[in-house]
C-alpha cells in the first residue's frame, strides 16, 4: 500500500526458502512454482526496464537466477549468519558463500562476521559491509538517568554496558559476558545488560 501510494509498481511474488542442508522432497515439488516465479520476474524486469535485482533474502534464489537469465546486475543482501549451516547440496561449508559470490556483482553483509564467511573463500573483493540502519530518537536531555537505573534495578555510580538484539551465538553477547568478567578481575565494577529473545535453540 505504501509503494502504491508513492506511485511505485508493486508485484507480489511467490518465493520459497531453499534447503539449508539436504535437498528435500519439498524442494523438488516446489521446482515448478520456482520456474513460474523466475519467468514472471523476467517479464517484470523487461516491462519495467529494470537494471539491477536486489535480493534481500539470500536463501530465496529466484532473484539471482532471474538476474542470470536476463543478464542483469545482481546484489545479494545477507542479513543473517547462516552460511556455515548450509551443507550437502551447497557443496559443504562455504558452498553458499561461493554460490552467492558467483551469482552476484556485489554482496552486502550487515556485519563483519558475515563478511568473514566470504573472506574465507577468497571473495572479499565482492563484499561490502553496510550495517542495518537504526533510527534512534533524540535523547531527552532532562532524563534522570539515576531514576532509569532504579526503574530497572541497576546500581548507580557504575558503568552499564548494554547489548540489544536477538540472543544468538553470532550476535556476540558471549563476548560481552567475557569482557565483564575481565573487567571485574581488574577490579572494575561494570554491569552488563543483555536485552533480546533467543533464536532457535539458543
Amino acid at each position: 500500500e505504501v509503494a502504491e501510494a508513492e506511485g511505485i509498481p508493486f508485484y507480489p511474488l511467490y518465493l520459497t526458502s531453499w534447503a539449508k542442508s539436504d535437498l528435500s522432497l519439498q524442494d523438488i515439488l516446489y521446482i515448478p512454482n520456482r520456474i513460474n516465479t523466475i519467468r514472471r520476474m523476467r517479464n517484470i524486469c523487461r516491462r519495467e526496464s529494470v537494471d539491477l535485482i536486489h535480493s534481500n533474502l539470500p536463501y530465496a534464489l529466484e532473484g539471482a537466477l532471474t538476474a542470470r537469465v536476463t543478464g542483469l546486475s545482481h546484489v545479494f543482501h545477507v542479513r543473517d549468519e547462516f552460511l556455515t549451516t548450509y551443507r550437502t547440496w551447497w557443496g559443504g561449508p562455504g558452498g553458499a558463500a561461493r554460490f552467492m559470490h558467483r551469482m552476484s556483482d556485489r554482496v552486502i553483509a550487515v556485519s563483519t562476521n558475515i563478511a568473514e564467511e566470504f573472506d574465507r573463500i577468497g571473495a572479499e573483493d565482492t563484499v561490502r559491509i553496510i550495517p542495518n540502519p537504526v533510527d534512534i530518537p533524540p535523547l531527552d536531555s532532562e532524563l534522570d538517568t539515576n531514576e532509569v537505573r532504579l526503574t530497572y534495578g541497576l546500581p548507580t555510580g557504575r558503568p552499564v554496558i548494554g547489548t540489544f538484539g536477538s540472543i544468538a551465538q553470532w550476535k556476540g553477547q558471549l563476548d560481552l559476558v567475557h569482557t565483564i568478567v575481565r573487567l571485574r578481575s581488574a577490579n572494575e565494577s561494570a554491569v552488563a545488560v543483555i536485552v533480546g529473545a533467543g533464536v532457535g535453540d539458543e
